[in-house]
């Protein structure tokens, strides 16, 4: 419940509720009212089937409709005209895509899940004739291809997009005076059991899928994209990302450790470090555990007024 004293709807004021670290759950309306409250329901786990009104009025009625609506048995998303649910019983996440584009009209997107029958994507959704700035999709098991195109074949006229999925951005694209030209882009994300056909991010106008001589092990965790790939981590070990973002002055003198508690001598001991090559996002594989995090500074200038934050 948020509230506002003045009825004036937070003077034009924002907020947002996240669960699982990115998915959106809940969002102000931008409609100018003026409001004194705001009511919101989220669910996790085995949800109530009372599933009163995202906004109802200042005394809302609890009573379930005559024809209730299925309990939910994931956290609802609310999307731009409503709420998604997504269905446990088949696994499904929410696959998320933003877009920021110059003119809707000449951009498209299009999902594809890998079948393994005929060893190749086939269609899964698309936008169709709308295009809208967030997409939420509930996607089960498996790898999919997410193509952005632009029918004008000018790069969204200098827009972007990103894609998330559990939490994490698994791929984007910035405008790049190198690469405004272009008509469609193409990037992989999967999730449980991924195919062993393992395309790139941004493969070429004719892509190959061919896997390359030495295939990359098959990962049973979402991907999650790097400055310099993508990091896969061991399901079987129970591994997850962290992910260490840092703004500095100078990389020269900043760096860091990440030590992993060591029972048996109750110290911490070493697990990986940033050595002489320091990057502002770093993502690490970590099996369960305790882990402590050590950042320097070798001029002892405090990163001269640099940043970092641990996700």
């Amino acid at each position: 419940i948020i509230s506002d004293s003045s009825a004036t709807g937070m003077g034009g004021g924002s907020y947002a509720g996240f669960l699982f670290g990115n998915e959106l759950v809940f969002e102000s309306d931008s409609d100018g009212e003026n409001w004194g409250e705001k009511r919101h329901i989220f669910c996790y786990g085995e949800c109530a089937s009372t599933s009163p009104s995202f906004s109802p009025s200042k005394s809302p009625s609890f009573s379930p409709s005559k024809r209730p609506t299925p309990v939910p048995t994931e956290a609802p998303i609310r999307s731009g005209t409503g709420t998604t649910f997504c269905n446990a019983t088949a696994a499904e996440r929410i696959f998320r895509l933003e877009l920021t584009y110059e003119d809707a009209s000449r951009t498209s997107w299009k999902l594809n899940e890998f079948d393994i029958t005929s060893e190749t994507f086939v269609d899964f959704e698309d936008s169709g004739d709308s295009v809208q700035r967030t997409q939420r999709i509930c996607v089960p098991p498996g790898t999919y291809e997410v193509v952005i195109s632009d029918s004008s074949v000018a790069g969204m006229g200098g827009g972007s997009y990103a894609g998330f999925f559990r939490g994490g951005q698994v791929f984007a694209y910035e405008p790049d005076p190198n690469d405004l030209n272009w008509g469609e882009k193409r990037h992989i994300f999967c999730y449980g059991e991924c195919a062993s056909t393992s395309p790139s991010f941004s493969p070429s106008k004719s892509p190959s899928f061919s896997p390359s001589k030495r295939p990359t092990p098959v990962p049973t965790e979402a991907p999650i994209r790097s400055g310099t790939g993508t990091t896969f981590c061991n399901a079987t070990a129970a591994e997850r990302i962290f992910r260490l973002e840092l703004t500095y002055e100078d990389a020269s003198r900043t760096s860091w450790k990440l030590n992993e508690f060591d029972i048996t001598s109750e110290t911490f001991v070493d697990f990986e470090d940033s050595g002489d090559s320091v990057q502002r996002t770093q993502r690490i594989c970590v099996p369960p555990g305790t882990y402590e995090v050590v950042i320097s500074d070798s001029s002892v200038t405090g990163m001269g007024g640099g940043s970092y934050a641990g996700f």
